[in-house]
């Protein structure tokens, strides 16, 4: 009977395992995303840079780009806190998959040595 629990324990702790594999992984394509998105914000923000070096415009134009700009500094910085903010849930992740694998370890020595 204490084998049945030992093996019970060892599957939920496999299954557990699988289901934070998962959640890593969805984190990582968030990450992936966010990282693209960044991408794209910080060209965005080098092409107003080269307007801005080459207007010759009024100062409408330069109030316009240099409103642009602004919002387009807010968004790096939104993705930015956002980007930190999933690397701190990737870390809870390893952390708590890192227990898991500590704690499967005991049992399935247990087990292993029969």
């Amino acid at each position: 009977e204490a084998k049945a629990e030992e093996m019970a324990a060892v599957a939920a702790a496999a299954e557990h395992m699988q289901e934070m594999e998962a959640r890593m992984a969805a984190l990582a394509t968030a990450v992936e995303v966010h990282t693209a998105e960044m991408e794209a914000t910080q060209q965005r923000v080098e092409q107003i840079h080269l307007q801005l070096a080459t207007q010759v415009g009024g100062e409408a134009d330069g109030a316009a780009l240099r409103m642009g700009l602004e919002r387009l500094a807010a968004a790096v910085d939104s993705h930015g806190a956002h980007l930190e903010h999933t690397k701190a849930e990737m870390d809870a992740q390893v952390a708590e998959l890192a227990h898991t694998v500590a704690a499967m370890a005991g049992p399935l020595g247990q087990a292993v040595a029969g």
